[in-house]
């Protein structure tokens, strides 16, 4: 009986939940109109002047909206100019941008696997480097991210305009202003734009077809048979179709979002194209027709209004109703349906080159708040090589930078505690991708082939699918020796490979990993603490160590990345530092000495 209770009041809640909503869509513009005809029949019957008075207060409204509008457009400058260069504080909805990532890519798309995201906290460099104006642009801003472009041509073409909007102030903001009069809508969904699933039942387009067409038929009777009873039919018909316009309005509200944003994308292209600026030609001019054949589908969206946008001026009221009487935004509505699928590769392209410009901006502003950066340089040829010049973390502030050289050799990399292997291995895989995607990187110089970056840096126990922190982390040095087989290029970045298993295996199993990475086509950077490694390297490895901790605090570190093995161990310094009992500092360090010296006698 209760479950029954629950059903019956489940479907009450969402057939009419929305009423309160419909009934503020249906009175209130009601509501104002009664004020303004009482207003009217006051004025003409207390004075004539008073009649004149009120047929004033319409140009006037008009003239006092013109002017908050010219307001609002002359400050919209100085607020790009202002928080442009300063880091949004907006949360982001990462769930979604992957969501709308993975439609706005195509299949073929070689993007950054989840582990190496993950890995490197590229959400967090993302969050750091968008400063969109649009949705558009902040999917085309997070979809340039995942995805690295293996030609030497299309990075060079979206460096070129990258620095068209870095140079050239007044492009950009000419640009800007028009992405932030489109402005954001989290409602947006790409999906919307081309699926059946988005359309509402047959029986709502047929109970619309039919209410229109009875209303039609009533409104033709009045004139042969102007007698009560038709009018009264009439009318009845009129209400019951402003009900069912404002109750469909609010059933689809997060439907027709989608499409109202398109509509503004559209006029937004459209405002792009009359810019005439030669260097942005190739975009405007491509927007221009990409508009004109969608121009329709601008025309309809915009005359879906939301409820929360009633307006009180008496030409728009009357307009609003004149469209709920005779149910044109339910019509509206399939034919947006019908557009968008009739001009699908149109709309996207456009969608795209919005997208672009918006996020290309955003790189510039990225660019001007990074304390060092500098523009990728691509080496041709199979060679392995890498030069990084004064890298930096790009998330950490200050960050110590340190630089490195490889030609057809490797690294292995070892130090003490804490002493900035992790973060130095994940600037260089962080900055070899940021070179292939944004085309930014924070270094002083970076010279190196189109990579496939891999990583293996942080792994987890998979509790869901029962696998061991072992299991995880074999899996995925598995994934990156299948990929070493491919033709591209690979940069393998590894950190304490296989800690999770004991240390003889480890050793081993590493070493014969590292033995077989060098044979192919792989350049490997490799950090462990585990220092037997390197004396059983390949010669095509170059070893180099993090500096000793500051004399005197083992948590102290200088973070200087140095050539060779020479380091000083500090974890048992470590744990006396941060307070273990003595007894167990004491012990451990003579045990450390047996186990130096034992190791000593059997070298």
């Amino acid at each position: 009986m209760r479950s029954a209770y629950l059903l019956a009041l489940a479907f009450v809640r969402r057939h009419f939940a929305g009423m309160g909503t419909v009934a503020s869509y249906v009175l209130n513009p009601l509501w104002t109109l009664l004020l303004l005809g009482l207003s009217v029949y006051l004025a003409a019957t207390l004075h004539k002047a008073f009649l004149l008075g009120c047929l004033l207060i319409f140009p006037l409204q008009w003239l006092l909206g013109f002017g908050r509008l010219w307001r609002r457009h002359s400050s919209v400058l100085e607020n790009i100019r202002k928080q442009w260069l300063t880091p949004a504080d907006s949360d982001v909805d990462f769930e979604w941008l992957y969501e709308e990532y993975s439609s706005w890519t195509s299949e073929n798309d070689t993007g950054v696997d989840d582990l190496s995201w993950d890995e490197l906290e590229l959400e967090r460099v993302f969050s750091r480097a968008n400063r969109t104006f649009t949705t558009l642009g902040e999917i085309a801003l997070y979809s340039i991210m995942r995805t690295p472009l293996f030609q030497t041509a299309s990075l060079q073409k979206r460096m070129q305009f990258i620095n068209l909007l870095q140079n050239d102030q007044g492009i950009r903001e000419a640009v800007q202003v028009e992405l932030s009069r489109l402005g954001k809508a989290r409602g947006f969904r790409f999906n919307a734009l081309d699926s059946v699933s988005q359309s509402p039942g047959s029986y709502l387009r047929i109970t619309s077809i039919l209410l229109l067409s009875l209303t039609v038929l009533c409104l033709i009777l009045i004139i042969p048979f102007p007698n009560s009873t038709v009018l009264a039919i009439a009318v009845t018909l009129l209400l019951v179709n402003l009900v069912f316009s404002a109750w469909f309005r609010w059933l689809l509200f997060w439907r027709v979002s989608t499409f109202v944003y398109l509509g503004g994308c559209v006029a937004c292209a459209m405002r792009l194209a009359r810019l005439d600026i030669d260097d942005l030609r190739p975009y405007t001019d491509r927007l221009g027709e990409l508009s004109a054949l969608t121009k329709e589908v601008c025309r309809k969206s915009r005359m879906l209004e939301r409820e929360e946008s009633t307006s009180s001026e008496l030409p728009e009221l009357l307009v609003q109703y004149a469209r709920s009487f005779f149910l044109l935004d339910v019509s509206d509505y399939f034919r947006l349906i019908a557009l968008a699928r009739q001009h699908r590769a149109s709309i996207r392209e456009l969608l795209g080159i919005l997208g672009d410009l918006d996020a290309m901006q955003s790189i510039v502003s990225f660019r001007k708040r990074l304390p060092v950066y500098c523009e990728p340089a691509f080496s041709v040829g199979d060679g392995l090589f890498l030069e990084c010049r004064a890298c930096q973390h790009p998330l950490l502030e200050p960050a110590v930078a340190n630089s490195i050289m490889l030609d057809k050799k490797n690294a292995f990399i070892t130090g003490s505690n804490t002493s900035g292997k992790s973060t130095f291995l994940r600037s260089i895989a962080l900055n070899a991708i940021m070179a292939q995607t944004i085309c930014t990187v924070s270094a002083a110089k970076y010279k190196a082939p189109l990579f496939t970056t891999l990583t293996s840096i942080n792994s987890y126990d998979d509790l869901s699918n029962a696998k061991s922190l072992y299991q995880v982390e074999a899996e995925r040095l598995l994934n990156i020796l299948t990929a070493a087989d491919d033709s591209r290029p690979v940069l393998c970045i590894l950190d304490e490979p296989l800690k999770g298993t004991n240390s003889p295996e480890a050793l081993c199993a590493t070493i014969e990993i590292l033995h077989y990475l060098s044979q192919k086509k792989v350049l490997t950077l490799v950090a462990s603490h585990h220092v037997q490694i390197a004396h059983e390297l390949p010669l095509n490895y170059a070893v180099f160590h993090f500096a000793a901790p500051v004399s005197g605090d083992p948590l102290k570190q200088n973070y200087i990345l140095q050539f060779g093995l020479n380091y000083k161990f500090n974890g048992i310094d470590t744990l006396d530092q941060v307070g273990f009992p003595s007894t167990i500092v004491n012990n451990a360090r003579k045990r450390m000495e047996r186990f130096l010296g034992s190791e000593t006698k059997k070298e």
